[in-house]
């Protein structure tokens, strides 16, 4: 997992230049600017060995990965923003290769621009809204003022569901209860910069009913007594509050009821949480010795390396401590696509991978 360290500001894409936001194309304030919601099967520097377990219909159809794509028709300039984890297995996996006493995390992220863009790295796109390049230039301040935001990748999601939640769907679909514990990955990025668009005046109200990805971590136990915290907020920007009160309180990640464990400095960690992740890489990684034919016969050979219980990053020197369910139907780690269109608050999700 280790030996594909992080290429960020060298990697050279076919026909496209990685630059961080310091370096975004500069447009004219007259210019019409429109502003897409791209998916991606991974990012551009998912491992190889990753990317060929998944499969071919995987990396063909199937979408983890967001980002915005930005197309000035004026000049015709076209060029795509993401948050990435610089290095990729290290947003699940810290670093543990040399013994307890260097244990650290590897989950640094930051915001990229590759310019121009590249179609084949993205699988499908939407339209958000058609704007000006005076929207464009708030937009780029905005990335630049709050760099220190979009530091840290956070994968998984923790989620309750039962058995009888799973077995009532006739549909086909899945409707998972509670979340306890959100992520902060690419999608959480663009549902922030959407929400900074309508901020900035930009017409968003169309941009509805998109479906999203997540990486699941089903739990046992109900940690978020009340109601569920959303997680695609694009889905009701009718709501965001100008002053972005509402968007601190949907994106506040405090969980108090789930259990840290947390140890005196980044030195010194835990010996449980360091030798639960050791387990967990090695299990991953043989996981991957022998080549899935799909993606979810991939997630089905991982799910062997989950017990009763998993750890969460948190902070540099704490993680939560998450009871796992196994269910009959849906276990640890689970990926899926979800999209809020139920009255009472839950998530619909579909299993499609």
């Amino acid at each position: 997992f280790y030996l594909i360290i992080n290429l960020l500001y060298i990697l050279i894409l076919i026909n496209g230049n990685v630059y961080t936001i310091y370096d975004m194309p500069v447009l004219s304030s007259s210019d019409t600017v429109q502003f897409y919601y791209l998916e991606a099967s991974f990012p551009y520097n998912v491992p190889s060995n990753i990317q060929q377990a998944a499969g071919s219909a995987f990396n063909e159809y199937s979408t983890t990965h967001a980002g915005l794509g930005i197309w000035d028709t004026t000049t015709d300039v076209k060029f795509s923003i993401e948050y990435i984890s610089n290095n990729y297995t290290g947003a699940l996996f810290p670093y543990t290769q040399g013994g307890i006493n260097n244990f650290r995390w590897l989950n640094q992220a930051s915001i990229v621009v590759t310019n121009p863009l590249v179609e084949n790295n993205w699988v499908n796109s939407r339209l958000i809204v058609a704007t000006s390049g005076i929207a464009y230039s708030d937009f780029v301040s905005y990335l630049q003022d709050n760099v220190n935001d979009f530091t840290v990748y956070q994968p998984v999601t923790v989620t309750y569901v039962t058995d009888s939640q799973v077995k009532n769907e006739t549909d086909g679909s899945t409707v998972l209860g509670l979340v306890s514990l959100q992520p902060f990955n690419s999608y959480t990025a663009v549902d922030i910069w959407v929400n900074q668009l309508a901020s900035f005046g930009c017409s968003t109200e169309a941009f509805l009913q998109v479906y999203s990805s997540a990486f699941y971590y089903i739990s046992s136990i109900n940690y978020q007594s009340e109601s569920s915290r959303r997680l695609d907020v694009m889905l009701q920007l009718e709501s965001f509050s100008s002053n972005g009160d509402d968007l601190i309180d949907i994106l506040d990640n405090t969980v108090a009821n789930i259990p840290v464990v947390s140890w005196a400095d980044s030195l010194i960690v835990n010996p449980l949480v360091y030798q639960w992740y050791v387990n967990l890489q090695q299990c991953y990684e043989n996981s991957l010795s022998t080549p899935a034919n799909s993606a979810s016969e991939y997630l089905v050979s991982v799910q062997r390396c989950y017990g009763d219980y998993a750890y969460v990053y948190n902070t540099p020197t704490s993680v939560y401590n998450v009871s796992l369910a196994n269910l009959s139907d849906i276990s640890t780690p689970y990926l899926g696509r979800y999209i809020y269109n139920l009255p009472d608050g839950r998530y619909h999700y579909t299993t499609i991978y």
